[in-house]
C-alpha cells in the first residue's frame, strides 16, 4: 500500500523540495523573579491558567536545541515572544539582547509580531525593525527583510511589520495579525500588499501569522482577525493551489477550532491551517487548570512541508513532529477531512 501511494503521489503531483521548519510560539519572555503569574483566559468555564515566566529561557533553549539536532532549514517564532509592559517586573527593551538561547540554533530564526509586541510598538516601548527584528536575528542580516516589506507607523516610527522571503522554491509570507491598528484585519494597506505584492509569485506559498483566521465565534477574543477573517481568507484562496499552508499561534492551548474536531489543524478550501500550541501554556485540554510553564508543559514543533506545484489544488504534504506537549501528525492529501 505504501509503495502504491508513493507511486500515485509521484504520478499525480509535481513536488518541490521539502523544507523543515522549527516552530515555536507564545514564549512570553519575562525578566520576572516571581515564578508564576496568574492569567485568566475566561473561556468556557472561566478556567484559570498560569504563566511561569521564569522558565522562558529554558523553554526557548530546549526548542532551539531540537531545531539544531533536527537540521531545520530555518526556525520561526510566531509571536508573543515577550510578555511586555504590565507583566510581573516588566520587560525592558534592553533585555531583548539577553535572549541568547535563540542562538543555539545555527540557522536563521524568523520572527512574527504578536499582539504583545504590537502593543509595545504602538506605545513606543520597542522599535520593531531596529530593536526587535535586528536584535533577535543575530544570524540574519537586516537585508533579509528588505525583499519587499510592508511598512507601517508605530508611535511615529516606520517599521517593517510584514515581509516575505523565498527559500527551497517556496515563498514564505509573514503577516501582522495582532488586533492593532496596523493588523491586517484593520489595514486595507496590508491587505493590498498581501494581494498585489506578497502573493504575486508563481511559487507555492506558506504563511505565518500570530492570531489565526479560523476560530469558533464563541471565542472571538482569541481571534484578532475575526472582523475580516473571511475577507483575508478570500485573498489567500484567490489563486487555487497557491497558498498551501498557514501556521499560527496565539491560542496557547490547541487552536480553539470552529471547524472539524482536530484542533491542531484543519483544511478549509484546500488550505491547511495549523494552530501551534503555546510554549508557555500547552497543558490545558478542556477546563482543567494546570500550573503550566515548565519545559515539559510547553510545546514546540518541527514541521516538514512538501509543497505541491503551483496551481495544483491538492494541499501540500505535511509532517508535524511535536515536542513536549506538542502533537505529532502526518498530514497529506490522502487524508480525508
Amino acid at each position: 500500500m505504501r509503495r502504491f501511494l508513493l507511486i500515485f503521489l509521484l504520478l499525480t503531483s509535481t513536488c518541490f523540495a521539502s523544507v523543515k521548519i522549527g516552530v515555536i510560539t507564545d514564549v512570553h519572555y519575562d525578566n520576572s523573579t516571581t515564578p508564576v503569574e496568574q492569567y485568566l483566559f475566561n473561556l468556557a468555564g472561566a478556567d484559570a491558567h498560569y504563566r511561569q515566566t521564569s522558565t522562558s529561557d529554558a523553554r526557548m533553549a530546549a526548542a532551539m536545541t531540537s531545531f539544531e539536532s533536527e537540521s531545520c532549514d530555518f526556525a520561526v517564532q510566531i509571536g508573543d515572544l515577550i510578555n511586555g509592559p504590565g507583566s510581573v517586573d516588566g520587560f525592558a527593551t534592553a533585555a531583548l539582547t539577553t535572549i541568547t538561547s535563540i542562538d543555539i540554533f545555527s540557522g536563521v530564526t524568523w520572527h512574527v509580531l504578536g499582539n504583545h509586541e504590537a502593543t509595545m510598538a504602538h506605545a513606543g516601548t520597542i522599535n520593531i525593525t531596529t530593536e526587535f527584528w535586528d536584535d533577535l536575528d543575530t544570524q540574519a542580516s537586516a537585508g533579509d527583510r528588505t525583499l519587499d516589506p510592508w511598512q507601517a507607523a508605530y508611535n511615529g516610527v516606520t517599521d517593517d511589520a510584514a515581509y516575505y522571503w523565498e527559500q527551497n522554491g517556496i515563498r514564505f509570507v509573514v503577516l501582522e495579525v495582532t488586533g492593532s491598528a496596523n493588523s491586517i484585519e484593520n489595514s486595507a494597506s496590508q491587505r493590498t500588499w498581501l494581494s498585489d505584492n506578497a502573493l504575486d509569485t508563481t511559487l507555492p506559498v506558506v504563511v505565518f501569522m500570530h492570531a489565526g483566521l479560523i476560530v469558533n465565534p464563541t471565542y472571538a477574543y482569541a481571534n484578532m482577525s475575526n472582523a475580516n477573517a473571511a475577507t483575508i481568507r478570500g485573498l489567500l484562496e484567490a489563486t487555487p493551489g497557491q497558498v498551501q499552508v498557514v501556521l499560527n499561534g496565539h491560542f496557547h492551548r490547541n487552536g480553539i477550532s470552529g471547524f472539524g474536531t482536530d484542533n491542531l489543524f484543519e483544511k478549509v478550501n484546500d488550505i491547511l491551517y495549523i494552530h501551534g500550541r503555546g510554549s508557555i501554556l500547552a497543558a490545558q485540554d478542556g477546563n482543567v487548570s494546570v500550573p503550566a510553564g515548565t519545559v515539559a508543559d510547553g510545546a514546540y514543533y518541527v514541521i516538514e512541508i512538501f509543497p505541491n506545484a503551483f496551481g495544483n489544488p491538492a494541499q501540500a504534504n505535511v509532517v508535524i513532529t511535536g515536542f513536549a506537549r506538542g502533537e505529532s501528525k502526518p498530514i497529506n492529501k490522502f487524508i480525508v477531512f
